[in-house]
């Protein structure tokens, strides 16, 4: 007991010497800069004109569950393991951001004679549901990619009838291993899914 007691005090301060030395998780230095960033496109091409036949579309608001649906700019190093940068994020969460850039792509196809954003009373045709699967960074050895998944349906308002849906998923290298090159490809592959997305609409359109 009394040899114990002689080591004690080293065992507790050595024990306080590691807590000091383990990083801080979760806490960010208010010292380092902070970075958010956008999800933006513009469409390549002129809009389309609509045929006066064509339907009315309502863009609902996008679904997306946590951990997707916060600003966190979200990445993964380790299989089943998500991790939040601690000094980069989205502006907003992804699926706000996402949500205007729909209306635009829906806009510019050409499909609809009338495409409504989410929140508008007007009453339409045809409503766009969407669910943000994931948008994430993901890290292997030396090689690094964003992945993005998106569902969609497509709905018969007066009918309460599915019209079609599909899953878009994608996975494209980094333009660089950082969160600067994640944000930078993350918007490039969110280009290909708005262009990609009116073809699909088409396909799901009553004839």
């Amino acid at each position: 007991m009394k040899v114990f007691l002689r080591i004690l005090p080293v065992i507790v301060a050595t024990l306080l010497l590691g807590a000091c030395a383990l990083p801080m998780v979760g806490v960010r230095d208010p010292g380092i800069a902070q970075h958010r960033y956008i999800l933006e496109w513009k469409p390549a091409q002129s809009a389309r004109i609509p045929l006066r036949k064509a339907p009315s579309l309502l863009v609902a608001p996008i679904r997306a569950r946590p951990p997707y649906s916060s600003s966190d700019m979200l990445y993964m190093s380790r299989a089943n393991e998500l991790n939040a940068f601690a000094y980069h994020s989205w502006a907003d969460s992804p699926a706000h951001m996402l949500e205007p850039l729909l209306v635009l792509s829906a806009e510019h196809s050409g499909l609809f004679r009338l495409v409504v954003p989410a929140g508008n009373q007007v009453v339409t045709d045809l409503r766009l549901d969407a669910w943000l699967v994931h948008l994430r960074q993901v890290f292997e050895s030396d090689q690094c990619r964003v992945e993005l998944a998106i569902r969609i349906e497509l709905n018969d308002v007066a009918n309460a009838n599915p019209l079609g849906s599909r899953l878009f998923d994608y996975r494209e290298p980094c333009d660089a291993a950082s969160p600067q090159g994640g944000m930078a490809t993350a918007n490039r592959v969110v280009a290909r899914f708005l262009e990609d997305m009116p073809v699909a609409l088409q396909a799901m359109l009553p004839r």
